[in-house]
């Protein structure tokens, strides 16, 4: 079962970085989108083409809650964002918010109001994107997103120990950082989507919802390998890698990754922790975990052409 509580939300903004480094910051983005997915599944959410507002009735009139789901699942909405990482930035005041509730995380939202971009014309990295997303959940549901989790992922896919979502002071979780699981378990959400969200035939996932989440060729261009980052597509808050065989990743901001390559079947789960943020690190490890990528890829007869 998924299981809720705070100390973590604590631990982070009071910066001790040992408690910090376990939030999935990133990953929890991609469980999030599968989320989303089940929920549009289910007709709780009639269309991805809807306004954030019609869901999460807070965020209504406000520039997020005028923004379409499927710009926020692209972290295409266009709203001027910053995410450094420096404590400084738009996110760390996001995460204050979501710690101690001063000011609140939706008047925190609210403000943000400026467009640097037209809705959905280029992906920019902004955590508060998959915030708003998880308020799009638990307004369209009227549930916690513990309870989604356990009922539509958790308990179908057969999960060995409980996982864990924070909540911020206003009782909604973390969707963009804040959920924790083991290795096993991330090890199996690969597996589920390996297998495009099928479980001993069971689809729990849409498939054609995960096509269009994780497929380069169902991105518009800006979204491609090499276009939407020098190296990364993007699709709904799933990392696109640069091969022509279809393969992604769910990636934390300190570098906890599950890759997948669905028509070969090949999962990988990366736990170790980089001291800095992805904004701020060194790109050698970078390069080192690619390398890795790539030998183990070659090793599983995993395909490995580049886009």
């Amino acid at each position: 079962m998924l299981k809720n509580g705070e100390i973590v939300a604590e631990r982070y903004r009071y910066g001790h970085r040992e408690e910090a480094r376990f939030l999935s910051f990133s990953m929890a983005k991609s469980v999030t989108s599968m989320l989303i997915g089940v929920a549009l599944e289910k007709g709780l959410i009639a269309s991805l083409d809807d306004p954030a507002g019609q869901y999460a009735k807070d965020l209504a009139g406000s520039a997020y809650g005028a923004t379409s789901i499927r710009h926020l699942l692209r972290m295409s909405s266009g709203i001027t964002f910053t995410e450094r990482y420096d404590g400084q930035d738009d996110v760390s005041k996001l995460s204050y918010s979501f710690a101690t509730g001063t000011p609140s995380m939706v008047s925190v939202l609210r403000s943000y109001s400026e467009r640097h971009s037209p809705p959905g014309e280029k992906f920019v990295y902004a955590s508060a994107e998959t915030d708003v997303l998880g308020r799009v959940l638990t307004g369209a549901t009227k549930r916690t997103m513990a309870d989604l989790t356990t009922e539509w992922l958790w308990q179908p896919m057969g999960a060995e120990s409980d996982a864990f979502w924070c909540h911020g002071r206003d009782r909604q979780a973390g969707a963009y950082f804040c959920f924790n699981a083991t290795l096993r378990d991330w090890g199996r959400l690969g597996l589920l989507m390996a297998n495009d969200g099928q479980v001993a035939g069971r689809q729990i996932i849409s498939a054609q919802y995960l096509r269009e989440a994780t497929d380069v060729a169902m991105q518009p261009n800006a979204f491609a390998p090499a276009k939407a980052t020098p190296y990364f597509g993007y699709g709904y808050q799933f990392w696109l890698q640069p091969l022509k065989e279809r393969s992604f990743a769910f990636q934390g901001v300190h570098d906890q990754v599950v890759f997948v390559q669905p028509a070969t079947g090949i999962v990988m789960v990366q736990t170790a922790v980089y001291a800095q943020a992805s904004g701020a690190q060194d790109p050698e490890p970078y390069s080192e975990r690619a390398a890795l990528w790539l030998g183990v890829l070659q090793c599983l007869g995993g395909r490995t052409e580049r886009y």
